[in-house]
């Protein structure tokens, strides 16, 4: 009898000992994010914008400054905020909004695009505009600065247009992608020349193309994004699955010289519209679409983040809010910005949600 009890008693204490070694293994297996019904998250930091809308914010070079831009038909402002105190420093008012701007990497000058697509250039001590540039060459919204840092690129149709930031030089280069969309690597060597169809790299020194990619079957979106060490290139697309009635989100990462791919990332029933790469290679976060009905109302957008080297995805959550997709990463790596309902501007602490996925996105 006592023999019995204390076998009952050892037994009772292993099954006490298994079921707490599962459960403390469990709690630390890495789980799978729901990409259909992510938590909500509430932003770290808001940006109140006036109630105009906002086409698009960045981070200047030096990360000190958080930039917004926009406007109405017959006028537009671009907000420059101390990003460290949350106030607002200068604003530069237009008689037409502002449909893109960037900072020249000496933060001496702001170049942005207009609504009736000319191009004016502020600066000096009082910002200015010291010059507008009137063309018909402009198709799209996006500038990019070369790297001897005294010309800028911008897209029309079938052709790229080289300016000078002073003078009158305009050179007009030939490209096979017809809708054009800019993309400047991090060093400004490589420039990508894209839309739903094509993909071109070009040598920004040489001003020449590098390498060409076409799309697989299936929809191409803005999102695309070099690696920090430029030997990857990430791309957003859908695609129509056999007997499905909806598109796929599909990422795929390949080598920038060769178009090898290295992975394709699964980003559920979701359009991947824009992407960005950390500053440390190892995450490549997606800002994801939805639209409603025949409106083409964007809904339901979602933050992905997927470790780079596993191609894993560790994190998915929901900005509060929802909104107009923007995704900018700030240069520290410290801060991601999306744009939410209500007139805000929403910045997520990455260095939180980092400790959040933890052993997800080590090394080994």
């Amino acid at each position: 009898m006592v023999t019995r009890l204390i076998r009952l008693t050892v037994v009772v204490i292993v099954l006490v000992v298994v079921g707490i070694v599962a459960v403390i293994a469990f709690r630390h297996l890495p789980m799978t994010p729901n990409l259909e019904r992510p938590p909500e998250r509430e932003p770290d930091i808001e940006f109140p914008v006036p109630s105009w809308y906002s086409f698009g914010a960045f981070f200047s070079p030096d990360g000190k400054q958080f930039v917004v831009y926009g406007g109405e038909k017959e006028w537009g402002r671009i907000d420059f905020w101390d990003f460290e105190t949350k106030t607002k420093i200068r604003s530069i008012d237009l008689h037409i909004h502002v449909r893109g701007a960037v900072f020249t990497p000496d933060q001496a000058k702001v170049i942005a695009i207009t609504g009736d697509r000319n191009i004016c250039i502020f600066g000096g001590q009082d910002w200015k505009l010291e010059r507008t540039i009137y063309t018909d060459r402009i198709w799209n919204d996006d500038i990019a600065i070369l790297p001897d840092g005294e010309r800028f690129v911008t897209a029309g149709v079938h052709k790229l247009t080289v300016w000078k930031i002073r003078g009158s030089e305009v050179v007009t280069l030939k490209s096979k992608v017809q809708l054009i969309s800019l993309l400047l690597s991090k060093d400004c060597k490589h420039l990508a020349v894209y839309d739903g169809l094509l993909t071109e790299i070009w040598d920004t020194e040489q001003l020449t193309v590098a390498n060409r990619y076409p799309t697989s079957e299936g929809k191409a979106f803005v999102g695309l994004s070099f690696s920090p060490d430029e030997k990857w290139v990430a791309r957003g697309w859908t695609e129509r699955k056999k007997n499905s009635t909806k598109d796929k989100g599909v990422v795929t990462i390949w080598n920038r010289e060769t178009f090898e791919e290295k992975t394709t990332l699964d980003a559920g029933f979701n359009e991947p519209d824009l992407l960005k790469f950390t500053n440390d290679g190892k995450l490549l976060v997606c800002c994801t679409i939805s639209h409603s009905g025949t409106d083409g109302h964007v809904i339901h957008p979602k933050l992905l983040f997927w470790n780079v080297k596993t191609g894993k995805l560790v994190y998915v959550s929901q900005p509060y809010g929802g909104g107009v997709p923007i995704l900018e990463l700030s240069p520290d790596d410290r801060w991601i910005a999306t744009r939410g309902e209500g007139d805000m501007i929403r910045l997520w602490d990455l260095r939180k949600i980092r400790h959040e996925i933890g052993e997800q996105i080590q090394d080994d």
